[in-house]
């Protein structure tokens, strides 16, 4: 069932990586030719056929390379496949492990659709320097779905994914109020960095997205991931300017620093307070 589960996420990793590759800034991101258009080799612009895209597979037996022009294929395709099935296979445990009462079935499904739409939004701001408007409703209507779910086992204890420490910044009472606080320390805090940067070191996707976190995650796990991605962007920031590799007024896409500090969160939240919390002990 394991396997199965992984399969059918590597399938959802090769169609999100379509999508990301596909995208247009100037058109809508699920538009029908990105959706329903042919895959085709990046090298000798030949369709693929069916066995061609059995994700892992196919580009194991082809040795990472087209079978017609002999081009080679980025390993960025099985990459995201792999990061994909794990997300299918792993949201449902951890969901499972932190829930104290049985879950709705459609809440799973809606944390596997917003982790993949999350990753969706981190390649193609790589990519684009842009997250498409598309995406944040999606995940503000799977906050929603998620909020709705879990509101009648919502409590002081519960819905947090950083545990017995979300009560040291309450608002743990309602799940109506907690994503209200939410929405408005994340527009408050976005509002003031968009308007200190004049746009420039923060973009208006990036506030946008932060409210979706706002609604999907809820109180305080989204000041968390805001913390956690600033420290992510700091660091990779430093590090790109010590090679060379950019300098001070490149632009650096937020996206995925904001994406990559959700699934640590989602994942290991209650660990990364702990760990701080006891290092602050000490």
């Amino acid at each position: 069932m394991d396997i199965l589960r992984f399969f059918v996420g590597a399938c959802l990793g090769s169609f999100v990586n379509l999508i990301a590759l596909r995208y247009d800034p100037d058109k809508f991101l699920f538009r029908r030719e990105v959706v329903l258009g042919r895959s085709r080799c990046p090298g000798c612009g030949k369709p693929l056929r069916w066995f061609e895209l059995i994700p892992f597979v196919s580009f194991l037996l082809q040795l990472g390379r087209c079978r017609r022009c002999g081009a080679g294929l980025s390993i960025r395709y099985p990459l995201v496949e792999l990061a994909a099935g794990l997300i299918v296979l792993f949201v449902p445990a951890r969901l499972e492990a932190f829930s104290v009462s049985p879950l709705h079935p459609i809440v799973p499904i809606a944390w596997i659709s917003a982790m993949l739409l999350l990753f969706l939004v981190a390649l193609v701001d790589a990519r684009t320097k842009i997250i498409p408007d598309e995406a944040n409703i999606l995940l503000v209507a799977l906050g929603a779905i998620v909020a709705w779910y879990v509101a009648p086992h919502f409590s002081q204890v519960t819905g947090s994914f950083v545990g017995s420490s979300a009560l040291l910044l309450g608002y743990r009472e309602n799940v109506l109020v907690n994503r209200v606080v939410a929405v408005v320390f994340s527009a408050l805090l976005f509002g003031f960095l968009v308007s200190a940067t004049r746009g420039r070191g923060m973009g208006m996707g990036d506030a946008k997205l932060g409210l979706a976190l706002a609604v999907l995650f809820g109180w305080p796990d989204v000041l968390l991931i805001f913390v956690l991605s600033f420290i992510i962007g700091s660091i990779t920031g430093f590090m790109d300017i010590a090679f060379r590799k950019r300098t001070l007024k490149s632009h650096v896409p937020f996206g995925p620093f904001l994406v990559l500090a959700s699934a640590l969160v989602f994942f290991w939240g209650e660990e990364i307070v702990g760990w701080y919390v006891g290092l602050i002990r000490t």
